[in-house]
């Protein structure tokens, strides 16, 4: 993302940790509209260093996901089916 385009961040405490158990670095948090399939959702994002690109943790699934269909990759809402990708590559739903 272009420098002049990246929200400020606010200062954060959280400790976050990957699959092994090692610590995230975590740059900060700002809240905004997310945009998947056809809706947008407010919520808080997390910025930190981790691949693939974004993680939807479990107080955002808990909030607007009402399932999440493993086999076709699909997070399941009120507003219409989200498909999980990135790219042409499907990924992994990951909850925290």
């Amino acid at each position: 993302m272009a420098d002049n385009k990246k929200p400020p961040l606010e200062q954060t405490y959280l400790k976050l940790l990957d699959v092994n158990g090692n610590e995230l670095r975590v740059h900060g948090c700002f809240n905004m509209p997310l945009a998947l399939g056809f809706s947008a959702y407010r919520t808080t994002v997390v910025v930190c260093d981790i691949e693939p690109y974004a993680i939807l943790g479990q107080d955002f699934l808990v909030q607007h996901v009402n399932k999440i269909d493993i086999k076709r990759l699909l997070l399941c809402t009120d507003y219409g089916d989200i498909q999980c990708y990135t790219g042409e590559k499907q990924t992994w739903c990951a909850v925290l």
